[in-house]
């Protein structure tokens, strides 16, 4: 039986940030997602790059929010040509080879 599938804390992170709507550091978004200070701190350090959130700094702290209009990451379900795009398997797979086995050559 497969796990479930959960979102991802880059996603729980910026999620967050949205509906808070308003300034936070990171203790206030790592406690509102529900992820460790570590993970919420990566997860920013991420969204930061991508220009999905932005940060001031005031009296030695940084206070984080989302700018979700200037998001440039990859969505997987994007619209292209009327399409959404899905990732697919190949419809045939690589032959396995046996452990310890080398490739042949040609």
């Amino acid at each position: 039986m497969r796990t479930p599938k959960r979102p991802s804390y880059t996603c729980l992170v910026f999620t967050a940030l949205k509906e808070a709507d308003d300034f936070m550091i990171l203790r206030q978004i790592a406690a509102k997602s529900g992820v460790s200070n570590t993970r919420a701190s990566a997860a920013l350090h991420h969204l930061y790059q991508k220009q999905a959130v932005s940060a001031m700094a005031q009296d030695g702290q940084l206070y984080w929010y989302a700018t979700p209009e200037e998001d440039n990451r990859h969505h997987s379900n994007d619209v292209v040509n009327d399409k959404e795009t899905h990732r697919t398997r190949k419809s045939k797979p690589h032959p396995r080879r046996k452990s310890g086995e080398l490739p042949k050559r040609k």
